[in-house]
């Protein structure tokens, strides 16, 4: 289900040239699938999206989902503690180093399965290509994306 995200992703991006929305592909017990679209741009808006996706999912009976989006990243500030949010002025949107992601992953509440994609842009700014990306250089990932299963 991973590897699905970047073949979408690759679609939408470098066929349809449109925006990557942030979107879901939840697994039912019958092999049956429903995709979900959940639109985000601020914190209030994932809160919305991940109550939105824990209901969907307790309705499907969904017993894997996978989760596929554009994202910016960018190294944490040294003095950055995780237990406390991030100051705005360091968030990736805001700095200068960041960098052009699409990120997806697969998990049936056991496993988690993440993948990661360079964007890269031709000279009018068009994303012409997704370069696969290892995420070994990231060591712990977490997300409230990849918990929904047991909630």
């Amino acid at each position: 289900m991973a590897d699905l995200c970047g073949h979408h992703a690759q679609k939408v991006l470098t066929q349809l040239r449109q925006p990557l929305m942030p979107t879901w592909v939840l697994l039912g017990p019958g092999g049956d699938f429903r995709i979900e679209a959940t639109p985000f741009s601020n914190d209030l808006e994932k809160r919305l999206a991940a109550a939105y996706i824990r209901r969907r999912i307790r309705k499907y009976k969904t017993i894997a989902y996978s989760f596929v989006t554009e994202a910016w990243m960018a190294r944490a500030p040294k003095d950055w503690d995780p237990a406390t949010p991030m100051p705005e002025k360091d968030r990736p949107m805001h700095r200068t180093d960041r960098v052009e992601v699409v990120i997806g992953f697969a998990t049936d509440g056991k496993e988690i399965s993440w993948r990661r994609w360079k964007m890269i842009r031709d000279w009018n700014e068009a994303v012409v290509a997704l370069e696969s990306w290892p995420m070994d250089d990231l060591g712990h990932f977490e997300s409230w994306m990849i918990d929904l299963l047991g909630k």
